[in-house]
């Protein structure tokens, strides 16, 4: 099904024909608003991708738009050199350290399915290591100068944990987990057979273990699911690409083995297809009957979704507006409770006094204060049925019940306006 565009605002519909024209090697059309295309194309990750494209077009494009253009595009080159830097340091000295690393999404995407790895921008470097290694990969980390960013995580109740490190620009997360377990109805995958499918590769001349491609294309999905369908367009760029490189090879049996391990039998279909009419791209021959008409109503309403905006929402916060705005005086009151008195655990990592019993009612009071300064302006706005936010929470509502159909098959009418 290729979803028409024309019901899109202005800014969406010539990004995507841009898009689609450049998957297709077509020349793109004319456009209304180069300077907006640029802006869209920046924030939604795909300006170094499309630029070998506008760079060779015969379009009547501004020159000062084209040189704009051409300036992020050198920009995202020298990003890159210093990215694969930092990036082979740290598999070349957690592979001396004899540590299982499995480069994730980005860092393994740009070397494999993009044509050149500067088209594939990031915002930080993802990698895996078994949670058996995790206490020997944070002492490697610790001698490259890199330190934790924000709340220590924790091995049990958390799947990752943000280093920054004052010598490169860009965070990396260390992650020893996928998934989130307390964003329902989306769970944590089970991945123990994700160990034993790993390969033996190298990055940028780095030893590494690396996904085998039908299950990066699983955790691609599970990424977009993750985030409720409000990703930047690369994401969903990646999977089309990903799909390209594994063509009429991708191995059916194994990619469905792989989602039933990850909770998405059902899910995994859907994801690819409504991505697949996002961009208006036949689907690879091993799973052509994964476009059906039976959800296709379905599929166009979470390309609009989509495409209402590239901002990624603070997840557990929006979910708890939402739980708010659902509910009664009384059960109102129950969420605000639940969370102030969160467990004493989570509450040592934010709140050192919480350490000591003595130092526990000092701990609440803290979270308590933390939490009103944060939230005390968006909650009376709820109250007080502000618009734009209502308009942000009836998107949150809608991107919910697409989860819960891609999860679970049930229906959803409920179009975003």
């Amino acid at each position: 099904m290729s979803v028409a565009l024309d019901t899109l605002p202005e800014f969406s519909r010539e990004l995507m024909q841009f898009l689609r024209a450049t998957l297709a090697g077509r020349t793109p059309e004319s456009v209304a608003d180069w300077p907006m295309l640029l802006q869209q194309a920046v924030l939604h990750g795909v300006a170094a991708f499309l630029y070998p494209t506008l760079a060779g077009a015969e379009t009547p494009l501004p020159e000062a738009v084209r040189s704009r253009w051409r300036q992020h595009a050198l920009a995202a080159a020298a990003d890159t050199v210093l990215r694969e830097a930092q990036t082979r340091e740290l598999l070349y000295t957690l592979a001396e350290a004899h540590i299982c690393v499995v480069p994730l999404k980005g860092i393994w995407l740009a070397e494999h399915i993009y044509a050149e790895p500067d088209q594939r921008t990031m915002s930080d470097i993802d990698i895996l290591v078994p949670p058996a290694d995790l206490a020997r990969a944070r002492d490697v980390l610790a001698g490259l100068g890199y330190t934790p960013h924000g709340i220590t995580a924790s091995l049990t109740s958390d799947c990752e944990q943000v280093f920054i490190c004052t010598r490169h620009a860009r965070p990396l997360e260390l992650h020893w987990q996928v998934g989130m377990a307390d964003l329902p109805p989306l769970h944590r995958p089970e991945i123990s057979g994700l160990w034993q499918r790993l390969a033996q590769e190298t990055l940028l001349d780095a030893p590494i273990r690396a996904l085998c491609p039908e299950e990066h294309l699983v955790l691609l999905a599970y990424h977009i699911l993750h985030h409720r369908f409000q990703l930047p367009l690369r994401g969903y760029l990646d999977l089309i690409l990903l799909g390209r490189f594994l063509g009429n090879h991708l191995n059916r049996m194994k990619l469905n083995a792989i989602a039933a391990e990850w909770g998405m039998a059902l899910a995994l279909p859907r994801v690819i297809a409504i991505t697949y009419d996002l961009f208006d791209q036949h689907l690879p021959a091993p799973l052509a009957d994964w476009m059906t008409a039976a959800d296709a109503a379905q599929r166009a309403q979470a390309i609009r979704i989509i495409l209402l905006s590239a901002a990624q929402p603070l997840l557990q916060a929006e979910q708890t507006l939402l739980a708010f705005q659902r509910r009664r005086t009384f059960a109102r009151l129950t969420l605000l409770l639940q969370r102030i008195f969160v467990s004493r655990d989570y509450l040592r990592r934010e709140y050192p006094c919480a350490r000591w019993g003595v130092g526990l009612p000092l701990a609440y009071l803290l979270r308590t204060t933390d939490l009103l300064r944060r939230n005390a302006r968006v909650v009376c706005q709820t109250l007080q049925h502000d618009p734009d936010l209502g308009q942000q929470l009836d998107q949150a509502d809608a991107r919910d019940q697409l989860l819960h159909w891609a999860l679970s098959g049930a229906d959803t009418t409920r179009v975003t306006r």
